[in-house]
């Protein structure tokens, strides 16, 4: 165990993880973030809903759950890397676009099509998307992906 845990790349992981978290702060801030509002305002029917259905003493253990998913969902891309043997930028681009599409885009089509979300919420999704998979898995081809 104590040599499993030697041959983890830690900070790929934090890096990783505070990648991602700075993806999805950036999402919500800004023009970007004033466009997912308003789409989400509509989305629900209710004006300024973060505010009025979720309760503020929630923020911080919300924040400490969602980091702890992006340290989780970095360790695992990692192996998704190793196992793929991804040995350069373009490979690692590649395999982040290859789970773009395999995951992200159906998943914006379901929400456009079954559930008629805003088409300018399912553009910040779909950036944030690949960002999230394409992106990621640049960043951690940089800094590195051992894990075992």
């Amino acid at each position: 165990m104590q040599d499993l845990l030697a041959t983890i790349n830690f900070g790929s992981i934090l890096i990783g993880a505070s990648y991602l978290y700075l993806v999805n702060v950036l999402m919500h801030f800004g023009q970007i973030g004033e466009q997912w509002s308003n789409a989400m305002d509509r989305d629900k029917g209710i004006v300024n809903w973060s505010q009025n259905v979720r309760s503020k003493d929630q923020c911080g253990w919300d924040q400490f759950v969602e980091f702890t998913l992006y340290v989780v969902q970095t360790f695992f891309v990692m192996g998704m890397m190793n196992l793929a043997e991804v040995t350069c930028y373009t490979h690692a681009f590649q395999l982040g676009l290859f789970s773009y599409i395999a995951y992200v885009v159906p998943e914006l089509y379901r929400s456009w099509i079954w559930e008629d979300r805003p088409q300018d919420l399912l553009v910040i999704k779909a950036m944030r998307g690949l960002f999230s998979t394409a992106g990621l898995t640049v960043v951690l081809q940089h800094f590195g992906t051992d894990i075992y």
